[in-house]
């Protein structure tokens, strides 16, 4: 399972892609207005919940996202009212 996403000042989409051969395969997405959420970690944690049963007993083995901001030291300062972020806020396994 692949997790996408596009982060945003206003709204963020989340999606979860079923992978088979070279074909992905939308499974579960959601929409969430950014203003709703302190940090994006909640968002994903909101994501989780809501996805848990698409999953099937499917891991997330990789994960994919666009944020508008630069990156300095492995951390994106989001241009949004996300704050700063990390590739550490998903555990690895």
């Amino acid at each position: 399972m692949i997790l996408a996403g596009d982060v945003g000042g206003t709204k963020c989409n989340l999606a979860l892609f079923s992978e088979k051969g070279d074909k992905l395969t939308p499974v579960f997405k959601q929409r969430f207005r950014s203003k709703d959420f302190a940090q994006f970690d909640l968002i994903a944690k909101e994501f989780a919940r809501q996805a848990a049963d698409h999953l099937a007993g499917e891991k997330i083995v990789a994960a994919g996202f666009g944020i508008a901001g630069p990156v300095i030291n492995n951390r994106v300062r989001a241009t949004t009212c996300l704050g700063r972020l990390t590739p550490l806020f998903f555990p690895r396994n």
